[in-house]
């Protein structure tokens, strides 16, 4: 990407590189200071939402004063979920949740490509105390679709 990509466009700092995801590792080795725009900036926002318990959040994130984050992580830190059915369930209703958050920091100027339309999660991988997620995440403009494998230490 060149700078003129980023012209008339609002950035986040970067938060969840995808390629240091596969490490479970938060930006980069060489990350400080990197922004991201689009597709990319509407997943790392979902991800914010969705590896935050609710209300933890204390920030005005995107001018959005409702509850944030979800029960996703609490459920996987207190052991209640036990099974991959259990973590298929839970991330259904967590997606129901962070999609009404998403939903409400979007405005009229948002770009189609930062707007939210869904989060599947394909499959995961339980190994001991750690799941790996593989979670797709789309926009509305339809035209890439993000899939992220996020290690979770239970």
């Amino acid at each position: 990407m060149s700078t003129a990509d980023y012209v008339g466009r609002t950035v986040d700092v970067l938060a969840w590189d995808p390629g240091s995801l596969l490490a479970g590792s938060l930006g980069g080795d060489d990350g400080a200071g990197q922004v991201v725009t689009g597709l990319l900036k509407m997943a790392q926002r979902f991800l914010i939402l969705l590896l935050n318990e609710t209300n933890t959040i204390k920030y005005n994130y995107y001018g959005h004063n409702g509850i944030r984050g979800c029960e996703f992580m609490t459920e996987l830190r207190l052991g209640q979920l036990r099974t991959e059915l259990d973590v298929f369930t839970a991330f259904g209703l967590a997606e129901l949740h962070v999609r009404q958050q998403m939903l409400a920091m979007e405005t009229d100027d948002t770009p189609d490509d930062e707007k939210y339309k869904r989060a599947q999660l394909h499959h995961l991988e339980l190994t001991g105390d750690t799941v790996k997620l593989y979670i797709a995440i789309e926009s509305r403009a339809s035209t890439a679709t993000v899939i992220m494998p996020v290690p979770v230490v239970i």
